[in-house]
């Protein structure tokens, strides 16, 4: 239910007119679902912590990588 409501929160986000917002936001939501869906469709929610880090930590250095890149190439 609640990977519904984020899909829906980020459809919503997709008619704002902000386009900066509206990726870093996008980026985010998307990062929150990755992480919802490995914990509990993976089963490490149960797991060790260093696990569920691994798989998450990358995404949001990824997303953070994406996001700095996008606001350097912004001014070109």
């Amino acid at each position: 239910m609640l990977l519904a409501v984020i899909t829906i929160i980020e459809i919503g986000i997709f008619y704002v007119d902000q386009a900066g917002a509206r990726i870093s936001s996008l980026l985010l939501l998307s990062a929150i679902k990755f992480a919802l869906v490995i914990m509990f469709f993976m089963h490490l929610k149960g797991d060790r912590r260093f696990f569920s880090a691994l798989f998450v930590a990358p995404v949001f250095l990824g997303a953070a990588v994406l996001i700095a890149l996008i606001a350097l190439f912004d001014n070109f």
